[in-house]
C-alpha cells in the first residue's frame, strides 16, 4: 500500500461487533481505496494475547472474516453484480513461544473422501509474530506493524513512551491524518487502559496531549521507585523488586539513620501504591494497615497488581 492509498484509509471499521460475538476490543478494520479505484480493500487486524499459539485460529478468523462480511451485505445495496470487497486477516501474535501451527484451514479438516475435498472452504491468514520484530529498529523501518508490535513488547512506561514517540513521529512525518485518529483511537480504547489503569485518557483528543500524560507518569513512577528503593526490580515483577527496594532501603537507612525501618518502608510502599491505583484509601482499611506486619504489607503490594477493587486487595 503506497503513500497515495494510505491517505484514503477510513477508520469507521476500527471496531468489530456483532450479536453473536461479543465486541473484541482488541481487533481492528481498517479499509482503503485500492489502486486510486472506488474499490475498497479491508484490512482485519486481530491482536492474540495469549501466551501459546492457538491451533484453531484459522477456523476463529474465519469466523469473524464471516462476520464482518454479514455486517457489510447488510450496509451494501447488493445487486446481480455486486461483489463483497477482498479482506486481508492479519494476526498479531505477541506470545513467547514460536508459533507451530498451519495457517490454514483445511489442515484442520478431515480431507477424506477425496470428492469433497473441492467443495470444502479454503481460507488463510496472514500471521506475524512479535519476537521476530522486537529488536527491529523502530525508525529505521518507518514501518506501522513495527510501530505496534514495539509498543505491545514495551516493557515499562519508559519504553512505552519512547515507543509511543516513534510512532507519532512516523505518523506526523507521513501525513497520515486518518491513520492519526485510529492509532489515537486505539490508544485510548485498548493500549493504554490496560498498562495505566488508574490514569483517564478518556478526555485527551490528540496524540500531544497522550505523549504529554505518559510523560508526567513515567517521571511520577521514577521517582516514587527511586525513592522506595525499587527501581532496580520494578521491570522484573513486583515481588522481587520488592526484595531489591527492602534490602537497598535497609542499606540506605544505616548511611542515612531512617528510623522507621523495614517494616515502615513497606506500609509506605503499598500506601503509595494503592493511591497510585485507587486514587485513596477507604477509612475502613487504615486501622489493618496500620497494624499489619511486613510479610502481609508485601502479600497486599502483590495483591494490588490484579485487584480490581479495594476490597480485593485484602483478600
Amino acid at each position: 500500500m503506497d503513500a497515495k492509498q494510505r491517505r484514503t484509509i477510513d477508520e469507521s471499521y476500527k471496531l468489530l461487533f456483532s450479536e453473536r460475538l461479543h465486541r473484541r476490543q482488541n481487533d481492528c478494520i481498517w479499509r482503503a481505496k485500492w489502486n486510486s479505484s472506488d474499490r475498497w480493500l479491508y484490512v482485519y487486524i486481530t491482536l492474540e494475547f495469549q501466551s501459546t499459539p492457538d491451533r484453531l485460529m484459522p477456523l476463529r478468523m474465519l469466523t469473524y472474516l464471516c462476520l464482518l462480511y454479514e455486517r457489510i451485505s447488510k450496509e451494501v445495496q447488493f445487486n446481480s453484480k455486486t461483489k463483497l470487497p477482498p479482506v486481508l486477516p492479519i494476526v498479531l501474535y505477541n506470545g513467547d513461544k514460536p508459533w507451530k501451527f498451519s495457517t490454514e484451514l483445511r489442515n484442520l479438516i478431515d480431507l477424506s473422501p477425496e470428492q469433497l475435498e473441492q467443495l470444502l472452504p479454503n481460507f488463510n491468514f496472514f500471521l506475524l509474530e512479535e519476537n521476530k520484530y522486537k529488536d527491529h529498529p523502530l525508525s529505521a523501518t518507518r514501518n506501522l506493524v513495527s510501530a505496534l508490535f514495539a509498543l505491545e513488547t514495551s516493557s515499562s512506561d519508559k519504553s512505552l513512551l519512547e515507543a509511543f514517540k516513534a510512532m507519532k513521529n512516523w505518523l506526523e512525518h507521513e501525513n497520515q491524518a486518518s491513520l492519526n485518529r485510529a492509532f489515537l483511537s486505539w490508544m485510548k480504547g485498548v493500549l493504554l487502559p490496560s498498562r495505566l489503569e488508574y490514569i483517564n485518557f478518556e478526555d485527551v483528543s490528540d496524540l500531544e496531549g497522550v505523549q504529554s500524560m505518559l510523560e508526567v507518569t513515567v517521571e511520577k513512577w521514577k521517582k516514587q521507585w527511586k525513592r522506595e528503593g525499587l527501581a532496580a526490580g520494578r521491570e522484573e515483577g513486583l515481588e522481587k523488586g520488592l526484595a531489591e527496594g527492602r534490602a537497598e532501603g535497609r542499606a540506605e537507612g544505616r548511611a542515612e539513620g531512617r528510623a522507621e525501618g523495614r517494616e515502615e518502608a513497606m506500609r509506605t510502599v503499598f500506601k503509595d501504591l494503592f493511591n497510585a491505583k485507587f486514587d485513596s484509601i477507604p477509612e475502613q482499611f487504615t486501622s489493618r494497615i496500620e497494624g499489619a506486619s511486613e510479610a502481609q504489607l508485601q502479600q497486599w503490594c502483590v495483591n494490588i497488581v490484579k485487584a480490581e477493587t479495594p476490597e480485593a486487595v485484602f483478600k
